[in-house]
């Protein structure tokens, strides 16, 4: 978004000076969308241009013109909203107990001896009462932490159908390393060319969705072709296990 104050306008729309400088807000994808006076003279001085990236994302609504004692501009007040960028839903948080921090000598300490009140209650209740003191006793010695993902994060084509499909090659795979056999391998190289294709058709869906949603979009549609031109390595790594 581009907001000013542009004296050309004041030219006319006949003047070079104004064309040429309409022109090149249109070769840099911008455009002009205040189209009332703002200006006593009647000329549309204070410009508001859009990207055109951000033309059908930015709900632009609500442009009220008033004009001001104390100057000969009029104000512009302007009631936009944007779509939240797009983003992966948060995993659970996943907690657990530090194993640096473990002390048998001083977890044993604060659990503490057999409580006389429950010498004569039943075996469920004994239970219980153990677990929530050993608990106690852990989360004091031990207190819980966050485990904070480092791992890769998954492509955006990878769909949980083929996560399925990939830990069903893993279990083929070790399936046919645990028994060496050729009909465990036969049925491993057999997958793995299902799951290729299966990658292929995500991976087209993916895209094609992506290239149709940017093609008024110069610079998501710079985006989606640079991912595209970057290495893959998903399906080097499964060709590889074809030629083994």
């Amino acid at each position: 978004m581009v907001l000013g104050n542009f004296n050309l306008p004041s030219l006319g729309t006949s003047s070079d000076v104004a064309q040429e400088f309409m022109a090149s807000m249109t070769i840099m994808d911008l455009t002009q969308v205040i189209q009332s006076p703002t200006h006593r003279e009647g000329h549309t001085l204070d410009l508001v241009f859009l990207s055109g990236q951000w033309r059908y994302d930015l709900d632009l609504r609500g442009i009220v013109i008033s004009p001001l004692s104390w100057s000969d501009h009029f104000l512009l007040r302007l009631d936009f909203s944007a779509l939240l960028p797009h983003h992966r839903e948060a995993e659970p948080t996943r907690w657990f107990h530090p194993r640096c921090l473990m002390d048998p000598e001083g977890f044993q300490r604060l659990l503490g001896g057999f409580p006389d009140s429950l010498v004569h209650e039943p075996a469920e209740s004994l239970v219980s009462a153990w677990n929530r003191a050993a608990l106690g006793a852990l989360d004091r010695i031990a207190p819980l932490r966050p485990l904070r993902g480092c791992g890769s994060r998954r492509a955006p084509w990878f769909t949980k159908e083929l996560q399925k499909m990939k830990r069903q090659k893993r279990h083929l795979e070790r399936c046919w390393r645990a028994s060496n056999s050729e009909f465990d391998r036969s049925l491993l190289r057999a997958f793995i060319r299902t799951y290729l294709v299966a990658i292929r058709a995500a991976k087209c869906a993916h895209f094609s969705a992506l290239i149709a949603s940017a093609e008024s979009r110069l610079a998501a549609l710079f985006r989606v072709t640079r991912s595209l031109l970057k290495d893959e390595v998903e399906e080097p790594l499964c060709k590889e296990e074809l030629r083994n």
